[in-house]
């Protein structure tokens, strides 16, 4: 009876991994908040028309809009991103960097990606665009 139950979870994990998938990959996620965990914003006006894409194939781009943090950055950056969905640990790694982060949500409409920066714990909320 206890093999049978475990089976039962793993046959959820693998459901719940496929659905943050399919949400993850159905559309383009436009960054419209960052704040820190005490709930102070902490975005930068250039991060404000940010747009981050997931396809199939595991490539990601990110288009970094009209308004740049760093003028040595290109409009479009592209790269590939790996998901573990046990830890919920999302890996891009775009042209030279690496950006580590755990999603927290994700519905239809919703992406909330939290990483650590400088200590401090930061969350990044995506609207589907």
């Amino acid at each position: 009876m206890l093999l049978m139950q475990f089976s039962c979870n793993t046959d959820n994990n693998l459901i719940e991994q496929q659905d943050d998938l399919t949400l993850l990959t159905s559309g383009k996620w436009q960054r419209v908040s960052i704040k820190s965990t005490s709930g102070s914003s902490v975005m930068l006006l250039c991060e404000s028309d940010d747009v981050y894409e997931f396809d199939e194939a595991n490539n990601c781009t990110i288009d970094n809009g009209s308004i740049f943090c760093n003028a040595s950055l290109e409009k479009l950056m592209t790269g590939t991103w790996s998901y573990k969905a046990e830890t919920n640990y999302l890996r891009l790694e775009v042209q030279g960097f690496l950006y580590e982060f755990t999603l927290k949500t994700i519905t239809e409409t919703e992406l909330v990606l939290e990483h650590t920066a400088n200590g401090n714990i930061v969350r990044s909320y995506f609207e589907l665009n």
